[in-house]
């Protein structure tokens, strides 16, 4: 009915141009909807190199950004109700427990957090989720909430937490022989897609197989362009990430995906010292056997 609805997906406000064309059309709106955490990202919950009140606090304080970012871009948008919204999911696995913690926190409770932006905006501020509805028209707006409330982690945390890794039920473990060729031929396309897309950076990335505790650490050298079984360079700063060979295996040869693989809470990261490379973050993504050179390996394989 002629009523303007905004949503802003995944994209939290952190830069914004107030004057824009985009914006003309976004200032009054009849409802903002905008995320509001960044739980879905396993840092710094799943870095056990980083001890947990350090890691609940370094997630507030980003939180805490994410708010003040939002607050600026809904004083220069005015709108007439808020839609607070982040995607509802429990973790699986070992690291269940620890970001069932999260849930203690105001920025992972949508009923909090809708209240706490209604309250700073003196603005209708609404808690959708499965069951309610919520209707915008040129009255204003209707809200039903569900008849039930939504479970809490604490109380199903139990069924999901697991000590081994979930990722053993899809990814059968893998020999070193397997580990060592596809690493080799991963490398490969690493480090000439790094040099391709002026990726520079002078850390090292370990990989120690979970299920093969007196196996290898592969340690993959961005500066040197070299992957060995350590030790790694003495004064070089070290990503390490610990999994299991199968999974290892399954995103190297393109059955899942760095980006899933950090995002599935299965993976257990350590990074010293505690700093983000935006380089050795980015030439992970090019870490993997592309499908050609994979199906080139297989028929020499078979051959």
């Amino acid at each position: 009915d002629g009523q303007t609805c905004v949503f802003l997906a995944d994209n939290s406000p952190y830069n914004f141009q107030g004057d824009s064309d985009v914006m003309k059309r976004i200032i009054g709106c009849d409802l903002l909807a905008f995320p509001y955490n960044g739980a879905a990202s396993d840092y710094p919950i799943c870095y056990s190199s980083i001890a947990n009140d350090e890691a609940l606090a370094i997630a507030n304080a980003r939180e805490e950004k994410r708010w003040a970012a939002t607050c600026k871009f809904i004083d220069v948008v005015r709108p007439k109700a808020l839609m607070p919204y982040s995607s509802d999911f429990a973790v699986c696995g070992p690291m269940a427990k620890e970001f069932a913690k999260l849930e203690a926190l105001w920025w992972a409770d949508k009923d909090k957090v809708a209240a706490r932006y209604g309250e700073r905006f003196g603005t209708p501020s609404f808690a959708v989720r499965d069951g309610s509805s919520l209707e915008i028209s040129a009255g204003g707006s209707s809200f039903v909430p569900p008849e039930k409330a939504p479970p809490k982690l604490k109380d199903i945390v139990d069924r999901y937490f697991s000590i081994e890794p979930k990722t053993r039920e899809l990814y059968s473990r893998k020999e070193k022989a397997e580990l060592d060729r596809v690493i080799e031929l991963a490398s490969q396309h690493l480090f000439a897609s790094a040099e391709r897309h002026k990726l520079t950076t002078d850390w090292v990335f370990n990989i120690v197989p979970r299920d093969m505790p007196n196996g290898p650490k592969y340690v993959v050298d961005f500066r040197d362009k070299t992957v060995t079984e350590g030790p790694a360079r003495p004064d070089a700063k070290s990503l390490t990430c610990v999994l299991d060979s199968g999974y290892l295996h399954a995103i190297l040869t393109g059955r899942s995906h760095w980006n899933n693989a950090q995002l599935s809470f299965q993976l257990e990261w350590k990074r010293v010292p505690n700093e983000f490379d935006h380089s050795l973050y980015t030439s992970l993504n090019f870490f993997h056997v592309p499908r050609s050179m994979w199906k080139e390996f297989q028929a020499q394989v078979e051959r």
